[in-house]
């Protein structure tokens, strides 16, 4: 642009260079660094004669576009957007690993329910034999009549994971019935719920959890007892956020009913309360604090039992 060696060369932007400044006698402007915006080059051409030109430019710097305000915005959006399906991907991964560890659980306490279904449903129909062999047609009908309705129970219970409690109680309350058909009323049974239950329908627990202990009290409590009053007694109540349902019998206790297992050629081996204490564990194992609480007491007075007495627990809130 300047190119005369006989020719100084000066220049100055306003605003931001303070006096002229000296480009020598080349000419040549280099601007580094120079901030986006508008500005006037003021140029002056000194000859050897001492004659000066002054030329005046204005140019525009622009900024780059990744120091934009527009592209820092897009930027600082983009980050959020990603912030937020990160977030999102992994909350949703989380909720497939929960609902797929939820269905596991769900599918094996329904194996393990399953397998205990035809565990009760071979000894009720055993019991239904010796009924209509020993005692005739008519107790038989009446067997068949509360068979019929248990039968209708298992089957609803059994695809549910949770059932009311007013259908788990008729449940229970048919099986003491078929199974007081059987033994001749030799021994009688009770359900209570306590007013602190309200409406038995609207609150919901595991289904099928109870039975395998009330048949324990039959066959290994009242069934061995040679003397006295037979009696089952079933009582519900709420305590400390939990549904709980009380099962006691008046029966030889576990310590003599051990006892006399060792003495018989055959052992009947109760698989369901196994199963039950299995279903438990799978039950709790999805949740920190335990859903379903199982205790097992015997009730003694000086050395003499009076029963046992099972507690069962449900988180209802």
């Amino acid at each position: 642009m300047f190119n005369n060696r006989r020719n100084i060369h000066y220049y100055r932007i306003k605003g931001i260079t303070n006096g002229w400044i000296n480009l020598g006698e080349k000419g040549l402007l280099k601007l580094y660094n120079l901030q986006a915006g508008k500005f006037i080059i003021e140029l002056k051409i000194k000859d050897f004669y001492g004659s000066e030109i002054y030329k005046q430019i204005n140019i525009n710097v622009e900024q780059f576009f990744f120091k934009t305000p527009y592209f820092v915005g897009f930027i600082i959006l983009l980050s959020i957007a990603f912030v937020i399906y990160e977030f999102k991907r992994r909350i949703k991964k989380q909720k497939r690993i929960f609902e797929r560890e939820k269905e596991i659980i769900i599918l094996k306490s329904n194996a393990l329910k399953a397998k205990m279904n035809p565990h009760f449903l071979f000894n009720i129909l055993n019991n239904m034999q010796s009924v209509m062999i020993l005692k005739g047609e008519k107790e038989a009908n009446k067997y068949f009549g509360a068979f019929s309705r248990l039968l209708r129970l298992t089957l609803d219970m059994s695809t549910q994971e949770l059932v009311s409690l007013k259908d788990e109680l008729d449940y229970i309350n048919n099986y003491l019935l078929l199974n007081s058909l059987q033994l001749n009323g030799e021994f009688n049974f009770s359900i209570f719920t306590e007013d602190s239950i309200g409406n038995k329908e609207e609150i919901f627990i595991p289904g099928m959890l109870i039975q395998p202990f009330v048949e324990n009290a039959i066959i290994h409590g009242i069934t061995p007892k040679e003397t006295g009053e037979k009696v089952i007694e079933i009582r519900c109540f709420i305590e400390d956020d939990f549904c709980v349902v009380k099962v006691e019998d008046n029966g030889i206790g576990r310590e003599a009913a051990e006892k006399l297992k060792k003495n018989r050629e055959y052992v009947y081996k109760s698989w369901s309360t196994t199963i039950v204490k299995n279903r438990i564990d799978v039950i709790n194992a999805s949740s920190d604090i335990p859903k379903v609480i199982l205790i097992i007491e015997d009730r003694k007075k000086e050395d003499q039992s009076l029963g046992t007495t099972v507690i069962i627990k449900f988180k209802i809130r």
